[in-house]
């Protein structure tokens, strides 16, 4: 959903783009913020899951599980976004240029 979003708001904030750059753009946030939400999410359930079950048994451990899942996919999702912005702005744009012209 991340690089539609990107998609659809380069088509509308930057109508000079072409469409490989838009593509890549959005390529590269969708990526980087999928991965990244995976990643942190998987980490934050499992760090959750063992201080649940070491503060509350089993039933603690479901709560932590589900707890620090959300919370670390919130997080990776909100890096994911901006590392994708990041290598968007400071490698594909200044690439697309250099390659343009």
């Amino acid at each position: 959903m991340t690089g539609l979003e990107s998609l659809r708001s380069d088509d509308i904030n930057h109508p000079e783009m072409g469409d490989g750059e838009k593509v890549v753009r959005a390529a590269i946030k969708g990526t980087f913020t999928a991965g990244l939400e995976l990643g942190v999410g998987s980490i934050g359930a499992s760090a959750g899951g063992l201080v649940g079950v070491s503060l509350g048994g089993p039933i603690g451990g479901v709560i932590g599980f589900v707890g620090g899942g959300l919370t670390g996919g919130f997080i990776g999702n909100e890096a994911g976004k901006r590392v994708g912005d990041s290598l968007n702005k400071y490698v594909v744009h200044p690439f697309v240029k250099w390659w343009n012209s």
